[in-house]
């Protein structure tokens, strides 16, 4: 590794925060700030939510089901390896990046880093999974634009626009890291900046990003308007350049593929919608590589065996996937790590690794997962009862402004978002937001922190239903 590269890498984890703590530290705290840091988001609300929010299989009535938590804890403990497995490289080669003395504070920053990256990656998303945040860049784009129109003049500028169209769970889960999730702070859970600039997958904003070009970081984007400030506040204390990805996004994008693609196959197998047949069929030895533990377990699988022999084999088979892909993606990290620290490394881990043929495969499995009957009857039901509460909060927010009637359907619609959210959009709980811009966001941290539970529920409230069909007569009258 060069050596300039290993300064650049160390500022890179430095646990600087984006304002200074103010906790005192007792003499008995053992903990790194990075330790600090997964002890705040480990016990906060929005994790919590998480196990109640689609990976795959929506609303499941098995427990054996992984949810966005269950997944995040498998994430965690993926990325925790491949960082370990990265700090041992580096000691091995001599290089002093990671110190494991009890008292300094950097004390294996490479998988503590990602352990909290983990635990918080899939914070943003909206319930019922992709699909659901697919809903919602749609109907910004087709009906939000037309409706805000006709109603009133204070419009959206490009960026904003481009903005909601185009909003997902990563943006959102950097917006929760640096403003929703503490409504007392304004830097939400104030996180190391190593830990917030490692869940951006995509570092660009939504009008440089959301493009098909030579880089694959610009396919998405990964901070809104509001938080481009702090984005490049982030970047100027770690030494990141513009459109730079953290080095450690690569092992946490890593960690998460090598997550959901075989655990998506176990889910699938056992809830019916992958067939022996269907896995013997991708899961070939072109496909797979060579590795014969692979290749064993996929011939272990028999229509004639039991059921239980079946799941047996099947959780051998993940294991062995996670395993070799873990070792592969540690190699590909340490051989390239100067290109990655400089910042021209352009593309995932995976992919760069002789398994790369065996995710393709494994996602090509997974589209059985989500074109089953079990995943589209729930999904299409519980996504279209959450549009209906997006469409009806969204015309409330065009009609609001700060002289509303505090009796009128808008007014009290808006008084029915979370408090917590409503504090950091307007800085007070009973002041309305000033722009059409933070009014949708508002919206949007609504629907997107709710749990596919909750959005049943807030469906089925006669109030709410009520109060949405007087907002929506209005804009009708207003056409």
């Amino acid at each position: 590794m060069k050596a300039e590269n290993i300064e650049r890498f160390q500022q890179m984890l430095q646990s600087t925060r984006l304002r200074n703590s103010s906790v005192q530290k007792d003499e008995t705290d053992g903990r790194t700030p990075f330790d600090s840091d997964f002890s705040r988001v480990a016990l906060s609300a929005p994790v919590r939510r998480l196990q109640d929010k689609t990976q795959v299989f929506p609303l499941a009535d098995c427990d054996f089901v992984r949810n966005r938590l269950t997944h995040s804890l498998e994430v965690m403990t993926m990325a925790r390896g491949l960082g370990l497995g990265v700090e041992k490289m580096l000691i091995k080669e001599g290089l002093d990046l990671i110190n494991r003395d009890i008292d300094d504070p950097m004390r294996n920053a490479i998988s503590k880093i990602l352990e909290v990256a983990s635990i918080v990656h899939d914070l943003g998303n909206p319930p019922f999974g992709h699909k659901g945040e697919k809903a919602v860049q749609t109907y910004f784009r087709e009906t939000l634009g037309f409706v805000a129109q006709n109603v009133q003049s204070d419009l959206l500028n490009d960026k904003e626009r481009k903005d909601l169209q185009n909003i997902e769970g990563n943006v959102q889960g950097f917006r929760i890291l640096c403003h929703l999730a503490l409504a007392d702070d304004d830097y939400s859970y104030n996180l190391t900046c190593p830990v917030l600039s490692t869940i951006i997958k995509y570092p660009f904003s939504s009008v440089d990003g959301n493009k098909k070009t030579d880089n694959p970081f610009t396919k998405k984007f990964g901070f809104l308007q509001s938080e481009v400030e702090r984005y490049n506040l982030i970047c100027h204390k770690l030494g990141l350049h513009s459109g730079q990805r953290h080095p450690l996004t690569y092992l946490l994008e890593a960690a998460d593929d090598i997550t959901y693609s075989a655990c998506d196959l176990e889910d699938g197998f056992r809830n019916g919608a992958i067939s022996i047949q269907e896995i013997k069929k991708h899961l070939t030895p072109e496909n797979v590589g060579d590795n014969e533990k692979i290749i064993e377990y996929v011939n272990e699988l028999k229509e004639e065996n039991s059921t239980l022999l079946n799941e047996l084999f099947m959780q051998k088979l993940r294991i062995a996937i996670q395993s070799e892909m873990i070792i592969a993606c540690t190699k590909e990290f340490i051989a390239n790590i100067d290109s990655i620290v400089e910042g021209t490394y352009k593309k995932s881990l995976i992919d760069a690794t002789q398994y790369c043929n065996l995710c393709e495969s494994l996602g090509k499995l997974d589209i059985y997962n989500f074109n089953s009957t079990d995943v589209t009857s729930k999904e299409d039901e519980g996504i279209n009862k959450m549009i209906y509460l997006l469409d009806g909060y969204s015309k409330a927010m065009i009609l609001l402004h700060e002289e509303s009637d505090i009796f009128s359907p808008e007014f009290q619609l808006y008084q029915t978002i979370s408090p917590n959210y409503r504090k950091v959009a307007c800085k007070a709980i009973h002041k309305v937001p000033m722009t059409l811009y933070e009014k949708l966001l508002l919206v949007t941290d609504y629907i997107f922190g709710m749990t596919d539970s909750f959005v049943i529920k807030m469906y089925e409230n006669e109030k709410i239903k009520e109060l949405i069909l007087r907002v929506k007569s209005k804009i009708d009258n207003l056409k």
